[in-house]
């Protein structure tokens, strides 16, 4: 006796699970990344000619050290010493960044220069 089996149908694909799965993806890394407001330093090139004036304040940046015209500060220090500094009538300040001093050391000291009305010129 001879038995015939019925053979497999092929079934189109169901992509209505898939869809939701890649939404539950989108949704999932859209809630779980981080909101940050982020912002731009200015920064503009010096014209020909600009680096001639000697500036007033020499701040250099190192890895663990700040110098203010050669004189160590410490970070915390900083504000103090750059204000003593345009309250003698300072105006133009240099910035020296070492290689590795992290962004976020150079940008908040430049933003301090900057606030405290001294205007920073940046050498790397």
């Amino acid at each position: 006796m001879r038995i015939e089996f019925e053979t497999a149908r092929a079934r189109r694909l169901s992509l209505t699970s898939l869809i939701d799965v890649i939404f539950l993806l989108l949704l999932f890394f859209m809630l779980t990344s981080t909101f940050t407001k982020f912002s731009t330093v200015e920064l503009s090139a010096s014209g020909q000619g600009a680096g001639s004036k000697t500036p007033d304040v020499v701040i250099s940046l190192k890895q663990t050290t700040v110098l203010v015209n050669g004189v160590e500060v410490s970070s915390e220090a900083l504000a103090g010493a750059l204000k003593s500094k345009v309250t003698d009538g300072k105006t133009s300040a240099l910035l020296l960044v070492g290689r590795s001093v992290a962004s976020q050391h150079f940008i908040t000291t430049l933003q301090l220069a900057r606030r405290l009305g001294l205007m920073v010129s940046v050498v790397r």
